[in-house]
């Protein structure tokens, strides 16, 4: 509080009149001298006021004890020498306890407790020697009687302080302590306080028998001291030591209790001396009590902060303590487990409860995975580690483990999805590599058998077909490679326009029927099904279904193909009666390289990519695509669902575009490839074309401006000049008109716009179809 202004002022007004109140009481006790009495609270009230408002407030003190003896007995000058002694008194008092005991809170430790009681010996002797010296040196001491006076006017102020000074300073200063019990607590705080009242008036108040009141009953009042001082705050029980020590004083003046027999002089000093060890020791308890209650709370304050789990119990597993972090994840309070065999509930199952209390007995050191059930009845993962305290006590700590293990879970889903990825790569080489040597194996041989037999020959015939049928099995495989590249990345754009789903089924079902061989194979799409797409993907989709369709149904097999609408969706199925699909294959069915068990000649695998790009293929159409099957030897059924559009109205832009007949065109071949360029040529000329070649591109160039071209075939990979720059300045000095076709082995949709912002008008990724690149010199020069 700040030392000055109106409350500064009124404060010490107060403390005036507090403590002249307070001296007048005491002295109307007094019996060695007037000025002298074994009861004095104002030195308690001293005390602790100026510990509380500082020592800045002695005057109050001084004027309080010159008002209070100056109306009493002697003279001005014994009443200042006597004001200036009390003054003194509180003075040192409050500076001792300050420096030695934690000033206002001297009651927070035992240690600081006796320091106190100990500082008010000098303070109580200073204020009795300075007192009693101003009253015999004025003469209204008797010198017979300074010995007595000065015992009574020590003792009465050292009571004081033990007595008073401690509840003033515990109810100002202790803000910590609850302020509001519950009913239970009141209930038995009232308990506390009626037998206090109660044993006090059966020892002082003259209600024990005669017979026994020559007994020293005091020590009876002990353990009601001890039950408030343990049971409840140090304010409680210091307030409970005053209203004892008034009913002593009060009935012992009325000539009962144990201390009334004595002499008249002895009566109140050996009451106050007996008072004044109960609050040494009631303050002591008090302390020890609040002192552990502290630390319990201050644990507890830890533990719960701690985010682990945390259990203290006894070794026959009762609770003693839990935290936040346990009450959250096990749901069960600290208050609802001290109730119930925690044990038990935890671990309902008698054996696995028995595993878990040999593990909490035989303290092994790390940590122990077990399996709790939660309040809720929830089974939960948690990891334990234990430690036992010197007293025997148990600590747990656990963990909520459920995080890890789901972590661990997917860190081993992971890793067996990789060893997956990993044995699918190696599979899908040794395919890949299988299902490249195969057709070129067919190719050698065909090649030695023409070479053979002469061109003539029938088998020849044979085996020219062989080649023709392996290199469009190797184009499609190559495609098929780059198109899942493409997918994967991304760089696929589809070229979309309104087409008749129905249509396209089947022309895929008329093309597939020449490799059906045995099996059998129809088509439920009769009426139009319009939808928006690019025709050249969904021809691969149904090309891919079909070939797997094929592949996997035995000679006296079924497979449909049906389109239908189902509400704004057209739907277009596959089913077969083959093989079918094992239920644990098909959530992975469309996966890549993910294929079923294949026999060693692997005569019906492919690489495992087929169902990959039908599915990536229906995504980009904003589609769906599901397999269906009742397990092995039972088929299955692959639904594509696709969004359905309204019919078109111009039937002319989807018919089909009549061919040109075949004309003589002057064409130019730049390759440096000896043999493709070579091959290209006798192509070219066997349709009946003027051919022209160059293996450079500056050459090429070259000829290009000189012979004026229909059509200029050019490789991009050129050495020196590229593709890319004999397109550009043949646009810029080229004849105007002709026709630029770009032929490479990159088909990405970034080559085709660079090949279109060179100047090619087409751009083929070989090998070249022959039919194609017919119908294209057919219309050069056009």
């Amino acid at each position: 509080m700040r030392s000055s202004g109106p409350r500064w002022w009124a404060s010490l007004a107060a403390l005036t009149v507090v403590y002249v109140l307070a001296g007048k009481l005491g002295l109307l006790f007094a019996s060695v001298h007037a000025s002298a009495t074994a009861i004095w609270p104002p030195t308690g009230i001293a005390l602790a006021a100026l510990l509380l408002l500082g020592r800045r407030a002695w005057p109050a003190v001084a004027v309080g004890a010159f008002v209070v003896n100056v109306t009493t007995a002697g003279s001005v000058a014994t009443s200042l020498g006597i004001a200036l002694g009390n003054t003194l008194e509180g003075l040192l008092g409050a500076w001792l306890v300050e420096r030695l005991a934690a000033g206002v809170r001297a009651f927070d430790r035992p240690r600081d407790v006796f320091v106190f009681a100990a500082a008010t010996l000098p303070a109580a002797a200073v204020s009795a020697s300075i007192g009693v010296a101003s009253l015999a040196m004025a003469g209204y001491a008797p010198r017979v009687d300074v010995a007595a006076i000065w015992l009574t006017w020590a003792l009465g102020d050292v009571a004081g302080a033990l007595l008073v000074a401690p509840p003033i300073l515990l109810w100002a200063t202790t803000d910590g302590e609850p302020g509001r019990y519950s009913r239970a607590r009141l209930i038995e705080l009232g308990a506390v306080l009626l037998t206090v009242v109660a044993l006090a008036a059966v020892i002082w108040g003259g209600l024990a028998p005669v017979e026994l009141r020559r007994y020293p009953l005091a020590f009876v009042a002990i353990p009601p001291l001890l039950w408030a001082a343990y049971r409840f705050g140090r304010r409680e029980a210091a307030s409970v030591l005053i209203v004892l020590a008034a009913m002593a004083v009060y009935g012992t003046l009325r000539g009962f209790g144990p201390f009334a027999p004595l002499p008249p002089r002895h009566t109140l000093l050996v009451l106050q001396s007996f008072m004044a060890t109960m609050a040494l020791m009631t303050l002591v308890v008090t302390c020890l009590a609040w002192s552990r209650e502290r630390e319990i709370s201050l644990l507890q304050t830890i533990i719960d902060r701690i985010p682990v789990m945390i259990t203290m119990y006894q070794p026959d597993t009762r609770v003693l303590r839990l935290n936040h972090e346990f009450a959250r994840v096990t749901g069960w309070t600290m208050e609802e487990a001290r109730k119930v065999d925690l044990m038990e509930r935890c671990y309902p199952d008698p054996i696995y409860q028995a595993r878990v209390r040999a593990y909490m007995d035989s303290l092994a050191d790390g940590w122990r995975d077990l399996v709790m059930t939660t309040r809720a009845g929830e089974r939960i993962e948690t990891s334990w580690s234990n430690v036992r305290l010197p007293d025997d006590t148990r600590v747990g700590i656990g963990l909520d483990a459920r995080e890890r293990k789901r972590a661990e879970a997917e860190r081993e889903r992971a890793h067996a999805q990789a060893e997956a990825a990993s044995r699918a790569k190696d599979e899908f080489f040794a395919m890949l590599g299988h299902e490249l040597r195969n057709p070129l194996g067919a190719i050698t041989t065909a090649l030695h058998v023409i070479e053979l037999c002469g061109p003539l020959d029938e088998r020849s015939g044979e085996a020219r077909a062989i080649i023709g049928r392996q290199v469009r099995h190797l184009v499609r495989l190559v495609d098929d490679l780059l198109d899942v590249t493409r997918l994967a990345t991304g760089k696929v754009s589809l070229s979309l326009r309104r087409i008749d789903l129905a249509a396209v089924a089947r022309r895929a079902v008329t093309a597939a029927a020449t490799s059906a061989r045995g099996r059998t194979l129809a088509c439920r799409a009769d009426a139009p099904i319009w939808i928006d797409a690019d025709e050249t993907r969904i021809e691969q989709i149904l090309g891919n279904l079909l070939g797997n369709a094929l592949k996997f149904t035995p000679a006296d097999g079924r497979v449909t193909v049906a389109v239908t609408v189902e509400e704004a969706e057209a739907v277009l199925r596959v089913e077969d009666t083959g093989a079918g699909i094992h239920p644990d294959l098909l959530p992975r069915i469309f996966d890549l390289f993910v294929q079923g068990q294949t026999t060693l000649h692997r005569r019906e695998a492919g690489l495992g990519i087929g169902l990959t790009l039908v599915r990536r293929l229906v995504d980009l159409h904003r589609g769906r695509v599901e397999a269906a099957s009742e397990g092995p030897g039972r088929g299955s059924a692959f639904t594509i669902r696709l969004p359905a559009a309204r019919p078109s109205g111009d039937a002319s832009a989807l018919a089909p575009e009549t061919p040109r007949a075949a004309t003589r065109r002057r064409v130019l071949i730049i390759e440096d490839n000896d043999d493709a360029r070579q091959m290209l040529r006798h192509l070219l000329d066997h349709a009946g074309h003027e051919v022209h070649e160059a293996a450079e591109g500056a050459d090429g160039l070259a000829r290009a401006l000189a012979l004026s071209p229909d059509a200029v075939i050019i490789d991009i990979g050129l050495p020196g000049l590229d593709g890319y720059s004999i397109a550009r300045r043949l646009r810029e000095a080229g004849p105007p008109g002709v026709l630029l076709v770009a032929i490479t082995g990159y088909g990405q949709d970034g080559d085709r716009q660079r090949s279109r912002e060179a100047g090619f008008d087409v751009h083929l990724t070989k090998p070249i179809d022959p039919l194609m690149l017919e119908a294209l010199l057919a219309k050069a020069g056009a």
